[in-house]
């Protein structure tokens, strides 16, 4: 992302996800005291469920939310991700542009998505 954009300040939030309960847990968040950014890229990988896409947005919108000189806008940005994924983020912010190379339509017997499977 810094290559594309060299002047983006790169900050770091540590979610994951509870393998009892599944749901996401924050662990580490460096976001800046002030909000200094009008654009923040949320980067994942391969989201499956969008559970800790969701929740990072939602750390972000709060952090947003706290500065009154700043309108912050939030995209996010994946490889690929289950149709499952796209739709709980969709669901939960429809106002977060998603940018997905691969949308993986696999899932297993009981329906529920499985794993992307990126080619090559």
């Amino acid at each position: 992302m810094t290559e594309m954009v060299s002047n983006a300040q790169v900050w770091h939030l540590g979610i994951y996800r509870d393998k009892k309960s599944l749901l996401p847990v924050e662990y580490y968040n460096k976001l800046p005291k002030r909000v200094t950014a009008h654009t923040v890229f949320v980067l994942d990988p391969l989201p499956i469920s969008g559970a800790t896409a969701v929740a990072a947005i939602d750390i972000l919108k709060a952090w947003g939310a706290s500065s009154e000189n700043h309108k912050l806008t939030i995209k996010f940005i994946c490889i690929g991700a289950s149709e499952q994924a796209i739709t709980n983020i969709c669901t939960a912010h429809p106002d977060v542009p998603i940018h997905v190379g691969l949308i993986d339509r696999l899932k297993d017997e009981q329906g529920a998505p499985l794993p992307p499977v990126l080619p090559g």
